[in-house]
Parts: C-alpha cells; structure tokens; sequence
C-alpha cells in the first residue's frame, strides 16, 4: 500500500466524520457494526486519540497517550 495514498484517504475521511457524527441518534452512535472498531462511538474516540498522539510527535513529544 503507498503511504501517501493511505494518509490522503484518512485525511478526507476524518475531515467529514465531524460533520456527520452530530446528526446521529444516540442508539445509531451505539449500534454495532461488524468492521472497524465496532462502533461509531469507538471510532470517534480513536481519530480522537491518534490525533492528540500526532499532534504530540509533530510538538516533539513522544506522541503517546497522557
């Protein structure tokens, strides 16, 4: 897999998970899903996490979890 073509896919991926994820219901947030992290909620948690330890590279930091 090219690394570049990867990062352009989450890239645009992450940039629309913030739009859509508002307008979910609570139960669909919930709903288990048979890919990915299991759910929505796992999801969002996890672009959140990754991002917070990229950021934490990108200042120097070791990029891990607080």
């Amino acid at each position: 897999m090219n690394p570049v073509v990867i990062y352009d896919y989450l890239t645009r991926t992450r940039g629309r998970v913030p739009d859509a994820v508002p307008l979910l219901s609570p139960h669909r947030h919930r709903q288990v899903l048979h890919f990915g992290l299991a759910t929505i909620a796992s999801t969002v948690t996890h672009i959140m996490v990754s991002a917070g330890c990229h950021a934490g590279r990108v200042e120097g930091g070791r990029g891990g979890p607080a």
